[in-house]
């Protein structure tokens, strides 16, 4: 065996074994390396927390598109448009009204 093997060497020997090279590090002005700066005890660099904060801007902003479609005219329904921040129709909004009166009912029949 070489005992200064090349970088391809290297590279198939790992391979080999199932193992990778460690990935290269972000640069900084990234989200990447601002978490590093703290997992290193470090205070980020301006580059990086401005990434991150955009980062995180893009995160909030982004559309949902993972949700589920509404069950119209349920208790439910009303929760999911409140959720995504708009008005709920007038279907979900009478069933949760008739839903909010019957758990008064109920709890003032239980006393």
């Amino acid at each position: 065996m070489n005992p200064n093997p090349s970088d391809a060497e290297i590279e198939f020997l790992l391979a080999a074994c199932g193992l990778r090279l460690p990935r290269q590090l972000k640069p900084c002005g990234t989200q990447a390396a601002y978490h590093r700066h703290l997992d290193h005890g470090e205070k980020p660099c301006e580059a990086c927390t401005t990434a991150n904060r955009e980062y995180g801007r893009q995160l909030r902003t982004r559309p949902h598109t993972r949700l589920r479609p509404i069950k119209h005219g349920t208790p439910g329904g009303a929760d999911a448009h409140r959720y995504r921040g708009e008005a709920a129709c007038g279907a979900c909004a009478d069933a949760y009204r008739a839903d909010r009166r019957q758990r008064a009912a109920a709890r003032r029949t239980a006393a």
